[in-house]
């Protein structure tokens, strides 16, 4: 998986026993090498061993060879091996919420016509608020 700087996905791991199983909205915020990794998460070889340990993998990957993520989960930093997380499970994911829109000058006639407009998009759930 490629993933992409200031962007946030879903996914699991390895071995959530060690890692955790809390990988939702999990903003990527740098990749990074084995050599700057280590400077942010001392004890990321410990770290690797414990990982594959206990996913049952015989052969231990060599730390230096692995690509890290610095990723904020609920405002927390971590650094994460991309060989912790389970291969097919990362989707990307998407930033939901309310927008707020105001149109000044607008009569009764308009209202209907944005509305007509949201209804064609598919925003069937949008509430309207007037000031007439």
């Amino acid at each position: 998986m490629d993933f992409k700087i200031n962007t946030r996905y879903n996914f699991t791991v390895i071995a959530p026993a060690i890692l955790g199983s809390n990988f939702n909205n999990v903003l990527v915020e740098a990749i990074l090498p084995f050599t700057d990794a280590i400077k942010e998460k001392e004890d990321l070889v410990v770290t690797n061993t414990a990982v594959y340990q206990a996913a049952n993998v015989l052969t231990v990957p060599d730390p230096t060879t692995l690509e890290y993520l610095r990723v904020s989960i609920d405002g927390k930093i971590d650094i994460i091996s991309t060989s912790w997380i389970t291969p097919n499970s990362v989707v990307e994911a998407k930033q939901v919420g309310t927008i707020t829109i105001i149109i000044p000058d607008v009569t009764n006639d308009d209202l209907l016509k944005i509305q007509n407009l949201l209804k064609l998009a598919s925003y069937t759930q949008a509430t309207y608020q007037s000031t007439f």
